[in-house]
């Protein structure tokens, strides 16, 4: 299926709508998979807003400001590309891959099994989800993560990055190379920090349990 150019809405039906492809040639596009199967978006150039609710689905967003919704499905992955975009990924989902890209990404996560590459760029990324491994990039970019998942692993990377852990057991933080800021708070246990190369900062209340501190 070839939208063109212009700004273009496809809606879809899983009975008439499994194992396309949507290529658009530019423009603000809305694409909406509901829940079609083995799917393939590609958003091209432009601010677009593509939703997805099936799965074994790949959604590329393409250059732009692009805002990428998993409300559902599993085995997704979602490639966010050039540009500062918003990916959401909510908690119906499950087995997701989530690359960022180029650009000052938001990445906000609910699901379970999820990776999360936020790529090159001052990113933003909250995690809620279980069994989910986030890497920051290895740009020198300052990212911020958030987390109150459990058994999460968290890699920061280069840059002078912030990582919050708000809760959530069995979590391995990794601050990578910068001078970071590693918060944990309470409703915190079996926690292990690596702060890594550079003048780092970690904070701990004092309702945290099972902390390990490696600098």
């Amino acid at each position: 299926m070839n939208l063109g150019a212009g700004n273009d809405y496809v809606g879809g039906h899983s009975a008439i709508y499994s194992s396309v492809t949507v290529n658009s040639e530019g423009g603000d596009d809305i694409i909406n998979t509901n829940y079609g199967r083995q799917v393939i978006v590609n958003a091209g150039t432009g601010n677009d807003h593509i939703e997805n609710l099936g799965s074994e689905n790949t959604l590329n967003g393409g250059d732009g400001m692009d805002t990428i919704a998993i409300n559902g499905g599993s085995n997704i992955i979602a490639n966010a590309e050039s540009g500062n975009d918003t990916v959401w990924c909510f908690s119906d989902s499950s087995i997701v891959t989530i690359n960022g890209g180029d650009g000052d990404d938001e990445i906000t996560n609910y699901a379970q099994h999820v990776t999360i590459a936020a790529g090159n760029g001052k990113d933003s990324i909250f995690n809620q989800g279980s069994n989910v491994t986030v890497n920051a990039g290895d740009d020198e970019s300052d990212d911020e993560i958030n987390n109150t998942g459990s058994n999460v692993t968290i890699n920061a990377g280069l840059g002078n990055d912030l990582i919050v852990i708000h809760e959530g057991t069995n979590i391995t933080a990794y601050g990578g190379r910068g001078n970071d800021t590693i918060s944990i708070y309470d409703g915190s246990s079996n926690v292990e920090v690596n702060s890594g190369a550079g003048n780092d900062t970690i904070w701990c209340t004092s309702d945290c349990y099972l902390i390990t501190i490696n600098s």
